[in-house]
């Protein structure tokens, strides 16, 4: 999996980066952007399966970066981590399907919940889309066997007259 943090403040970015074990939710590369306009360039081009944005930031916020995001992929993960507890952030975050709002300073402990969550989601949409297209070979497979089958007409002839 992918993930991209965007918060403007360097040493809360850096510190999210370094003091995760980004591995043991299987979160195999971690980009960072200082922007959101920088944030959706990334996004644009990695595709990441999860994105941590601050709500403030210079150029495009967090909502306005949730909402192109959102266009790429709507399946993507986002969580916010803001400074404010202000209602209106909040809900408009919630309209656009965010799975997480988190307060700073971030608590360890509901981060890691979060990310959990999160991660779990995307394996079991994983294992669902594996499952249906799993379904659909198969079913193509019979398909090709039965239009592959010799037909005899004789016995068909045969039902014809019954």
């Amino acid at each position: 999996m992918r993930l991209l943090i965007a918060e403007d403040e360097l040493w809360l970015r850096k510190r999210l980066v370094s003091t995760i074990d980004w591995s043991s939710y299987g979160i195999s590369e971690v980009y960072e952007a200082e922007d959101g306009g920088e944030a959706l360039e990334i996004a644009l081009k990695e595709k990441p399966d999860i994105v941590i944005t601050d709500i403030r930031m210079p150029g495009l916020n967090g909502l306005e970066l949730i909402e192109k995001v959102r266009e790429i992929s709507p399946d993507i993960k986002i969580m916010i981590i803001s400074g404010y507890a202000n209602f209106e952030y909040a809900q408009n975050a919630l309209k656009q399907g965010v799975s997480d709002y988190l307060l700073k300073p971030i608590n360890k402990d509901a981060l890691n919940e979060s990310l959990t969550k999160m991660v779990n989601q995307i394996e079991t949409a994983r294992r669902t889309d594996m499952a249906f297209q799993d379904i659909q070979n198969e079913r193509r497979e019979e398909l090709i066997k039965l239009r592959n089958m010799p037909v005899s007409y004789t016995h068909l002839r045969a039902h014809e007259t019954l």
